[in-house]
């Protein structure tokens, strides 16, 4: 099961609770925690990529998108991929990010599919040189 939110896992692990499913609600809660930690990776990771009330560091948001990644936050991916694609804190690499947005596509993010339309028309040269 794959869902996106935390309420929509703690709402299946109240359901499940209900049916005395017990092993299923804990794997529900559980996933809800990792998803409730990727998110908040992402609002950090955005705070120290826009510099919002922090210093901005743009390799402490690259460091937060990794993580929040690393437990399902799927927008964090068109963040990395826009580090890539400019060169923020670290070397443009325009096949990495197409590599993070299609990752963000196949995982249903809408902004991961408009910033690759966006870099396959603008790039395609480069793109079919580097493959």
């Amino acid at each position: 099961m794959c869902l996106r939110s935390v309420s929509a896992y703690f709402e299946m692990a109240v359901i499940a609770c209900t049916c005395r499913d017990y092993n299923k609600a804990k794997d529900l809660y559980s996933k809800a925690g990792e998803l409730a930690y990727a998110r908040k990776c992402y609002r950090l990771g955005m705070l120290y990529f826009k510099g919002d009330s922090v210093v901005e560091d743009k390799d402490m948001a690259f460091s937060y998108f990794l993580k929040a990644i690393k437990h399902g936050e799927v927008r964090a991916y068109h963040s990395l991929g826009l580090i890539y694609q400019y060169g923020y804190g670290r070397s443009q690499d325009v096949a990495r990010a197409v590599k993070c947005f299609q990752k963000g596509v196949m995982m249903g993010d809408a902004l991961a599919q408009v910033a690759l339309e966006k870099i396959l028309k603008g790039h395609a040269r480069y793109l079919i040189r580097a493959t």
